[in-house]
């Protein structure tokens, strides 16, 4: 309706545009806006993903932490034992335990990334919206002035 009174105007006032002028206020924003927040919703399941991650690398290393001080304490144990008894003591090579063995860190690489991606998609959806809302407030104010 609006972009038909322009074309109107148009053609009174002898400005010659082509209808690509007009197709800046299209109300029809769904397409766009559906597929950012499908691309959103995307990044939010991969960046839970991540989370998981993280979460299990630290169960496993509280794990690692709780075996290790167990063993420590199993192993001075051991050690008293001995000394008590006068036997000799036999130091033993830590890093050939597993319980000793570093457990490898998760990237964070991947969730930088994907939340540097959220916020880019953000901003879109934002940036869009906000031109939608100006559309639409220009919409009211001129359906307004015609009633």
């Amino acid at each position: 309706m609006s972009c038909a009174l322009l074309l109107e105007l148009q053609d009174e006032c002898g400005i010659k545009a082509n209808a690509a002028d007009f197709g800046r206020l299209e109300l029809h924003t769904n397409p766009f806006l559906e597929k950012q927040m499908q691309f959103l919703i995307e990044c939010t399941d991969d960046m839970g993903q991540e989370s998981a991650k993280l979460q299990h690398y630290e169960r496993n290393l509280g794990r690692q932490k709780a075996a290790q001080a167990q063993y420590l304490v199993k192993k001075k144990a051991e050690k008293a034992a001995k000394l008590l008894k006068g036997e000799a003591l036999v130091e033993e090579d830590l890093s050939i335990n597993p319980l000793f063995k570093p457990i490898p860190q998760p990237s964070r690489l991947e969730a930088l990334l994907i939340s540097n991606q959220m916020q880019a998609y953000c901003q879109q959806i934002n940036q869009f919206t906000g031109q939608s809302f100006a559309k639409l407030f220009l919409m009211q104010s001129l359906n307004g002035e015609q009633a």
